[in-house]
């Protein structure tokens, strides 16, 4: 069975919605925008670098997937926020912290508005 585009970005949208976390966080004396998605299969990690970029790393901290560690895909700046946009029509569960991740990148904000966002999702993630 052929998938689109748009099934794509639909299943993609679902699978961060369950797994994914966004924020804006401190880097290098700047705020940058973040997407990850932590997993204990790296399958599901490869479509995502593969429809978006980004990196995989693998966490060999005992406890994660069955004792074995999990993998994480992560992406951040301009390639997050293409991400996000490609996802949003089709989030739920983050669809709120997306949008302010979002309205975060587009106003390139200063440094004291960029902490204000960072705190704001770290709140709506509670």
């Amino acid at each position: 069975m052929k998938t689109t585009q748009r099934d794509q970005r639909a299943w993609a949208a679902g699978f961060f919605d369950g797994e994914g976390c966004v924020g804006v966080y401190h880097n290098q004396g700047r705020y940058v925008l973040s997407v990850s998605v932590s997993q204990g299969r790296r399958e599901p990690l490869e479509i995502l670098l593969a429809m978006f970029g980004g990196s995989i790393q693998r966490d060999y901290r005992p406890g994660g997937y069955n004792g074995k560690g999990t993998y994480s895909w992560r992406i951040s700046g301009n390639k997050a926020a293409k991400a996000l946009k490609a996802m949003l029509p089709f989030l739920v569960v983050k669809l709120a912290q997306a949008e302010v991740a979002l309205e975060f990148f587009e106003i390139n904000p200063t440094f004291e508005v960029a902490k204000e966002y960072s705190a704001h999702l770290k709140e709506m993630k509670s």
